[in-house]
């Protein structure tokens, strides 16, 4: 008896898919139950909340959504209050409508951080979404609705030596996530653990590539420990998103620690200049739009019965002009794959590229 999960990086989605990239979405519809992140409020209103970017699509887009094989959407990023709270609402109403299931939000902390349990033959896995990245606000709380917080704390360190050689620097950013917050989040994953076969978490987490100085590498301070600590736990897989590209992977203690899967549908719906805002500082944002933001890709695990290390694949798509997935070259899978082994060196992962039907694929490995 075997569980496969299929699941993805960011969908920023306006509006119907196009049938050209519809050989990419049966890798979802094969699996037992694929899973991604909704980067979007579904949501007819006009009352954006004050910040640079929000972003909505009417609630219909959902089934398309639904169409392309997703039966779970992870709520739980920096855009699901982008519309307050009734926004949020109406994303619940429309992705449940849709007939699929939220995860990660709610209209308080008791149900954004309830597992949702997911049954194939006699084998159970309960999913759970939570965030790191949370605009004022967007945390849910006992009586507010909001996402899934993992708050976390950030401490700006000066080295005033090679400061001094280097004015301008960026300094040495050091990031904890919040005891409170994570102890909530692991007590409800042994809660889950305690009743089911597995347990996978869906987190948005981490930061755009560019947006974490070179000299400290992709991967925040803090989301090495938390991973760790929701495995602890019971966890027996972690799925990140939210830099937009693909980063390192890990495994600790046999379980597979994807950071980002990059982005897999990305219409273009986000504006060039938001009118009556201005952004200050100016931001480069150029780094949002490199080779690395076209290319993301689709988690394949696979549990068996007896193993607690999943197979565990990750076939690369590319997008479109559209910004749709598409299957990527093999020039770009390789890419992919160099870039990620430097990236998990000493993460107890080895990393091998390989055809998996129609698509280049890294299949990972525990070592």
């Amino acid at each position: 008896m075997k569980f496969t999960l299929a699941a993805t990086g960011d969908l920023i989605i306006a509006g119907r898919l196009h049938d050209a990239s519809r050989g990419i979405y049966r890798h979802l519809e094969s699996a037992d139950c694929a899973i991604g992140n909704l980067e979007v409020v579904l949501t007819s209103s006009a009352a954006a909340a004050d910040k640079l970017i929000a972003l909505k699509a009417p609630p219909p887009v959902a089934n398309q959504i639904a169409a392309a094989g997703f039966r779970l959407l992870s709520l739980a990023n920096n855009h699901a209050m982008d519309f307050g709270a009734p926004g949020l609402a109406d994303s619940i109403s429309a992705v449940r409508e849709a007939g699929m299931v939220p995860v990660g939000a709610g209209p308080d902390l008791a149900a954004s951080l309830h597992a949702t349990i997911v049954q194939h033959d006699a084998f159970k896995i309960a999913f759970l979404g939570v965030a790191t990245t949370l605009p004022n606000g967007s945390a849910a709380g006992p009586s507010r609705p909001g996402v899934a917080p993992v708050r976390v704390i950030s401490r700006y360190v000066i080295d005033s030596v090679t400061f001094d050689e280097a004015p301008g620097m960026s300094p040495f950013v050091e990031t904890q996530a919040v005891s409170d917050d994570v102890a909530a989040l692991c007590e409800r994953i042994t809660e889950a653990a305690s009743c089911v076969d597995r347990v996978v978490v869906n987190i948005h987490w981490g930061a755009p590539l560019g947006w974490i100085a070179g000299h400290q590498g992709e991967i925040a301070q803090y989301q090495p420990a938390l991973a760790h600590a929701m495995i602890d736990a019971g966890a027996s897989a972690v799925i990140g998103h939210h830099p937009h590209l693909i980063q390192a992977a890990e495994y600790y203690r046999g379980a597979p620690i994807l950071y980002s899967l990059g982005n897999f549908i990305m219409h273009h719906i986000i504006p060039d200049s938001i009118p009556g805002i201005t952004a200050h500082p100016s931001y480069d944002w150029s780094t949002l739009k490199t080779r690395w933001n076209s290319l993301g890709c689709i988690a394949r695990l696979v549990w068996s019965v007896g193993s607690e290390t999943p197979e565990c694949l990750l076939l690369v798509t590319k997008l479109d002009d559209l910004g749709e997935p598409t299957p990527a070259p093999e020039a770009d899978a390789i890419a992919v794959y160099e870039r990620i082994v430097a990236q998990s060196r000493l993460r107890n992962c080895e990393i091998s590229v390989e055809k998996y039907s129609d698509l280049w694929a890294l299949r990972l490995t525990s070592l």
